[in-house]
């Protein structure tokens, strides 16, 4: 949803309501509209908010704070966390640094955890070819491979938008799939392999995709199904709307 000006008013994921807030008079990087200072959620028991937004001179997101904070009767758990994002010559996404802290209180005990951990992107021809994270004796990877139909709207498909924010952070997936990430792959992603690591062994989620167009080629809708290492499937789609000026 937009404001009079063109910005972003509320952004509507997964049944989450996003609200952004501006400041007035002030110009982005790019003459999109007013400068973003804020975006938050209220959901439940949970609250997710970002602040100290910081753009490129491509508009594309560098760095910003979140916090979130989820508490019920029983337990609390408290993240505030920093992000850096750093781009290529293409505006393609290279790394996201993430550093901060979770804190978990239960029963009266509480116990804070210290997050340091780079997601690292590689990109081979215009294509997401992987993101790769390690810490504390576990890693993730997850790989794409590609077909031969063009990214024709440059579109970020939520399971490349996914690992952008690889630690449970339902905003900034959100947020590549709309643009502020960076530039996504020249071609559509036909599958995907997901591959956990850590002392017990290894864990895989495999997915495979297929598409349907409309006549200008922008994706009318995005299938999918995945497997993971229990033999378990799954199945569902992606349907895509656009707003078009006549």
């Amino acid at each position: 949803a937009y404001n009079a000006d063109g910005t972003i008013a509320q952004l509507h994921n997964d049944g989450i309501t996003y609200n952004f807030e501006y400041a007035p008079e002030q110009r982005a990087a790019v003459s999109t509209g007013r400068q973003l200072k804020r975006i938050y959620v209220e959901s439940g028991n949970g609250s997710w908010e970002a602040t100290n937004l910081k753009f490129n001179a491509d508009g594309f997101l560098t760095a910003l704070n979140m916090h979130s904070l989820y508490k019920d009767s029983y337990y609390s758990e408290e993240t505030n966390l920093n992000y850096t994002l750093s781009y290529d010559g293409g505006g393609h996404l290279k790394s996201n640094k993430v550093s901060g802290f979770i804190k978990d209180t239960e029963d009266g005990e509480t116990e804070t955890d210290k997050i340091n951990v780079t997601i690292n992107y590689t990109w081979n021809g215009g294509n997401l070819t992987s993101a790769k994270a390690a810490a504390y004796g576990s890693s993730v990877n997850i790989a794409f491979t590609y077909g031969n139909e063009d990214n024709t709207f440059n579109i970020f498909t939520p399971f490349m938008a996914a690992p952008v924010g690889m630690m449970d952070d339902p905003l900034l997936g959100a947020l590549a799939m709309i643009g502020f990430t960076g530039n996504s792959s020249a071609k559509l992603p036909t599958a995907m392999v997901n591959s956990y690591t850590d002392e017990d062994g290894t864990e895989t989620e495999s997915a495979a995709f297929t598409y349907t167009f409309n006549a200008d080629h922008s994706i009318d809708m995005l299938n999918f199904t995945t497997k993971d290492s229990d033999g378990y499937d799954n199945s569902g789609s992606f349907k895509y709307y656009y707003f078009r000026n006549k």
